[in-house]
């Protein structure tokens, strides 16, 4: 999975905000209450959510679009409207249900103006988008695992729809729930979310059963845990 930082390359600007509380200590709170602290202005509590789902927010935004100049405007001004409408925000139990929400949405509207498309849905048409896993970091962490093993993980990734590989991301590695994947993606229903992963796990499971080794499977969905 493509993995970039991004904390030394982005930068938002603060200007404006102050607060009481030191970044450290925001680790001892729920993320209601830092956002409820960043609503109220303080820069600490800007500067925490920054560090902490930037990057994820990055990735995850490549994965849509490789365009990462595209990514990066996007998270930029994602920030910034959060900033300038901070006082008007709603409470937020989980910020990062909220930013991916937001980046996701923001993402397809600037690919939905450039290309003069009256849909916001994200289509199968470039199947380079969500790339579940990478070979060569697999084969970099887990020495046990073959290149034959790496490439057959790989060609049963490419058999998901882009909005299955997405929905993997998603609920293994960003561990949202099937109602969080269904608002991020835009889905009427839960069970619409619930359904596109079970057929998702169903074409993986009939491919991979060829290699006869179940701890195989299941170290696709944890592999991004030890990264």
């Amino acid at each position: 999975m493509k993995s970039i930082k991004i904390n030394d390359s982005l930068e938002i600007n603060k200007s404006g905000f102050s607060g009481p509380r030191e970044s450290s200590n925001f680790q001892n709170l729920s993320e209601r209450e830092i956002w409820l602290d960043f609503k109220e202005g303080s820069d600490s509590a800007l500067s925490y959510i920054y560090r902490n789902y930037a990057n994820h927010l990055f990735n995850y935004g490549c994965q849509i679009n490789n365009n990462e100049e595209l990514v990066r405007d996007c998270i930029q001004d994602l920030f910034i409207d959060i900033i300038k409408s901070r006082k008007k925000l709603a409470d937020v139990n989980v910020i990062k249900f909220y930013l991916f929400t937001s980046l996701r949405r923001k993402i397809i509207r600037k690919l939905t103006q450039r290309r003069k498309r009256p849909t916001e849905e994200i289509t199968d048409q470039n199947e380079s988008q969500f790339e579940i896993i990478s070979s060569t970091e697999v084969v970099m962490i887990n020495k046990q695992l073959t290149v034959d093993k790496c490439r057959m993980l790989n060609s049963a990734c490419q058999k998901l729809t882009v909005k299955q590989r997405e929905s993997i991301l998603l609920y293994f590695y960003e561990g949202f729930s099937y109602k969080q994947i269904a608002e991020i993606m835009g889905m009427g229903k839960v069970k619409s979310a619930r359904i596109l992963i079970y057929r998702a796990l169903g074409v993986l499971e009939n491919t991979l059963i060829k290699v006869k080794d179940r701890l195989f499977f299941f170290l696709l969905f944890f592999i991004n845990s030890i990264l």
